[in-house]
């Protein structure tokens, strides 16, 4: 079959089978559980009739089990139902359905199909052409992994492309996909970073502090250059020197974690609360933390609240978790868990992963609210596919006990 592609194609595999080793033996078992509702037996009936393994290839077979194996939200049966259409084998090609497919394979946990779904919505098929939303499905894939979606996304960083334009997150996307075994990835990161290293020393010498502050970053990450704590400091330095919040950041945690300097908690107490009082919740939520831990500054149980709630409140969404954590965990201040549902339904809403994992859990096992398995799922399922594995651990042991009943 042809896979779908757009900045990327050789990425874009097909994800048929694990390389099964399924013989004549397992066609009755597998027949048998897709009778029975079992998802994982329809798309596994599915793959023998694709491949032609052990039995006589039929296509339309095969495109039937994968659309019944999809109908029971199995992710792969709805990603490579999604590819059948694309491609017009088994089925009548139909970019269309093509792309509704897809989006059910991304909707439950498979970054593939977040990826190809992201290509479509680049390049108009089967959807109505949108950049911000090949963006979105792009992240999508990229945080649960996808190499290939991953180098897309940085392309899109890098063109300004349904997204702000963006030099240094694309210089980490394709740095994470270099690392992943991307040659492309390699040789673009290559070529962009000596380019980006050009322009960001010529404009922080001319005292533009985002510059500095960009550099910092290349030589902290060792973007496309080798790794230089010192020299990431100095420029984390210069443009805190120059007011700019994210310098000041950055610069703080390697004073608070020992890393290109001395460790100096103190210090990083002071930019931290710099930070803050300029309105860099961050830093507003970094500071709670060093007061919760008596870093630099004598414990205070109020102060750490009192941040957490500032950070919040200016839309940093790790201190709305930690914030709901203090709640839920009951040890600096009284619990209460519908304040602490309350932060983790803000922070979720952002789509933070974190935050959606442990409602999902509180849900789950009904602390504090009326126990609800499929809010459960649905949250576990929407931080999964934002790349947080345990939650997608959790939601495989939710399929697995559901199959067993069914058996």
């Amino acid at each position: 079959m042809k896979i779908i592609g757009n900045l990327l194609t050789l990425l874009m595999f097909i994800f048929l089978v694990f390389s099964l080793t399924l013989y004549a033996d397992n066609i009755d078992s597998f027949t048998k559980r897709c009778d029975d509702g079992i998802a994982k037996g329809c798309y596994n009936l599915g793959v023998l009739y694709d491949q032609g393994k052990e039995i006589k290839q039929d296509y339309n077979k095969a495109a039937k089990l994968y659309r019944k194996a999809c109908d029971a939200e199995h992710a792969r049966g709805c990603f490579n139902l999604g590819l059948m259409y694309y491609n017009g084998v088994g089925v009548a090609k139909d970019y269309a359905k093509a792309s509704h497919s897809l989006l059910k394979s991304c909707e439950t946990g498979f970054a593939l199909g977040c990826s190809n779904l992201g290509t479509m919505y680049g390049q108009g098929l089967g959807v109505k052409q949108d950049n911000a939303k090949a963006v979105k499905f792009y992240k999508l894939a990229c945080n649960q992994g996808d190499s290939g979606g991953c180098f897309n996304l940085g392309m899109m960083y890098l063109q300004g492309t349904g997204i702000n334009q963006d030099n240094n997150k694309a210089l980490k996307l394709f740095k994470k996909s270099c690392e992943s075994g991307t040659d492309v990835a390699c040789s673009t990161l290559k070529k962009v970073a000596t380019q980006s290293l050009k322009i960001d020393k010529k404009r922080c010498d001319e005292g533009n502090a985002s510059s500095c502050t960009s550099l910092g970053t290349t030589y902290y990450y060792a973007i496309g250059v080798k790794q230089d704590f010192s020299k990431a400091s100095k420029f984390y330095q210069k443009a805190c020197d120059a007011h700019q919040n994210e310098g000041c950041y950055n610069l703080a945690t390697m004073y608070r974690d020992g890393i290109g300097l001395k460790k100096n908690n103190k210090k990083a107490t002071e930019l931290f609360q710099k930070n803050c009082q300029e309105g860099f919740f961050q830093g507003c939520s970094d500071l709670a933390s060093m007061y919760l831990q008596g870093m630099g500054v004598k414990k205070d149980k109020d102060k750490t609240m009192v941040l957490f709630k500032k950070a919040c409140d200016g839309k940093y969404l790790s201190g709305c978790f930690n914030l709901a954590l203090m709640y839920e965990q009951g040890e600096i201040v009284k619990q209460d868990y519908t304040k602490a549902i309350k932060y983790f339904q803000q922070a979720c809403k952002g789509n933070h992963t974190s935050s959606c994992d442990r409602l999902a859990h509180i849900y789950q096992n009904g602390k504090g609210v009326q126990r609800n398995p499929k809010e459960a799922k649905k949250l576990f399922t929407q931080a999964c596919n934002a790349g947080y594995r345990s939650s997608c651990f959790a939601l495989n042991a939710l399929d697995t006990l559901t199959e067993g009943k069914k058996e």
